[in-house]
């Protein structure tokens, strides 16, 4: 695609956010004109439905989303959002407040519907089997897997909303451009538990208790979050196993340990270092 632009790039550079020993997550690029002008390339891991994602982004504002310009079936090139990422600037009151709509704002972008029935069901396939990649290379032993498991049971809820959600909503990929906030990485939206969007948020962008129920506040005045708090322990514990295993997965175990340790503090069981004698001789 980029040799079919009429200008040719001067620089390329890669600026993947995890980067290991695989790429089943694609791979993006920063990609400089001569102008000065810059896009970003991204080449999409097998199987991805890049045509899904250009009709999600059609449904919402074009103004609050980098928009692809062009696609195939392996790559896309994006609009490059200039601007400061929300990681870099001081987390104001009003700017969690606005974040905390924005993410609302997507939620209902689609009509939202309640799932009924036991919501650990629907995860557990996976929550197994992150669990035993995590177990499979001494970072759990059979009775830390146990207390996960006990703790995820306890703390399940019965049904959960399902909607529009971005799974990737974090200071990292939100840019303040000229007033408004932008998000620029948007290829993991899809439909799925509103709650546990909220949950993914909360573990990818590292805020304060304080600073993230401000963001709870600007959440809440679009959509009642008794549901997330209620249950607010289970779907953290969901997304931090999450991303465990796909740490464990992309790049491998030290970049597995941190949202273990996370996990295992929540769970109430200290943390890696004092769990892991125990779990390597599992």
């Amino acid at each position: 695609m980029l040799r079919c632009l009429p200008d040719q790039p001067s620089d390329i550079l890669e600026i993947t956010a995890l980067r290991g020993r695989t790429h089943d997550r694609g791979y993006t690029f920063r990609v400089t004109f001569p102008s000065g002008a810059r896009i970003k390339a991204r080449r999409f891991p097998p199987g991805f439905d890049c045509q899904a994602l250009r009709q999600t982004l059609s449904r919402l504002p074009s103004e609050r989303f980098a928009q692809i310009r062009a696609s195939n079936s392996r790559a896309s090139l994006e609009d490059w959002v200039e601007g400061p990422t929300l990681d870099t600037v001081p987390c104001t009151e009003p700017l969690l407040i606005a974040s905390g709509r924005f993410l609302a704002d997507i939620h209902r972008a689609v009509p939202a519907e309640m799932q009924e029935g036991d919501v650990l069901d629907q995860y557990g396939r996976t929550l197994q089997a992150s669990l035993l990649s995590l177990r499979q290379v001494g970072l759990l032993d059979p009775m830390l897997t146990r207390d996960i498991q006990a703790f995820v049971s306890r703390n399940a809820p019965q049904r959960c909303m399902q909607g529009l959600t971005h799974r990737d909503f974090c200071g990292t990929n939100l840019v303040m451009c000229g007033g408004t906030i932008v998000a620029i990485d948007n290829v993991t939206m899809k439909v799925s538990a509103l709650d546990e969007d909220l949950a993914r948020t909360w573990y990818r962008w590292p805020l304060g208790e304080g600073e993230w129920r401000t963001f709870l506040r600007g959440y809440s005045e679009t959509r009642d979050i008794d549901s997330y708090l209620s249950h607010e322990r289970f779907w953290r514990a969901l997304a931090l196993i999450h991303a465990a295993a796909v740490r464990l997965r992309v790049v491998g175990i030290a970049e597995a340990e941190p949202p273990l340790s996370r996990l295992l503090a929540l769970v109430g069981r200290g943390d890696l270092r004092t769990a892991q004698p125990r779990a390597r001789a599992g």
